[in-house]
């Protein structure tokens, strides 16, 4: 398993790809804090899609996190430097396994925060969505 390493300024050192903090998330999915989910975000890296277990199990960790907790996954996206949005969405755009794209759309409209972020969520949702022949509705 390849790990790769990356300093983010005046912070910890973070490990892209780290199928060590996908485990904790999913571990801890029932009584979250914002810093496990902060280090779940920031192993997203486009260097990840060459390790099939990270790939794998982050992208429908990802979901899990969207569907349960949307507010902390908007949270962590929005206060944190150096998470790649871009691999973020990427991953949202094609979910590796049936996922209920609806309801996690639902989830996350509901959740009282105004971002540009959170619309650019909600577009790769529909895009997903569209993949499956789905229509998400406003």
């Amino acid at each position: 398993m390849q790990l790769f390493p990356v300093v983010i300024l005046g912070q910890l050192n973070y490990l892209k790809c780290d199928i060590l903090k996908v485990k904790i998330l999913n571990d801890s999915i029932e009584n979250l804090s914002q810093n496990i989910v902060n280090d779940f975000l920031m192993t997203f890296d486009q260097e990840c899609k060459n390790n099939a277990e990270y790939s794998e199990w982050s992208n429908e960790t990802l979901f899990l996190l969207l569907a349960r907790k949307p507010d902390l996954f908007l949270q962590g996206i929005q206060n944190s430097k150096g998470i790649d949005r871009k691999c973020i969405i990427s991953e949202i755009e094609n979910p590796i396994k049936d996922i209920d794209l609806i309801k996690i759309y639902t989830e996350l409209k509901r959740v009282k925060m105004q971002s540009e972020f959170k619309e650019s969520v909600c577009h790769a949702l529909k895009t997903a969505a569209k993949k499956e022949n789905l229509i998400i509705k406003e």
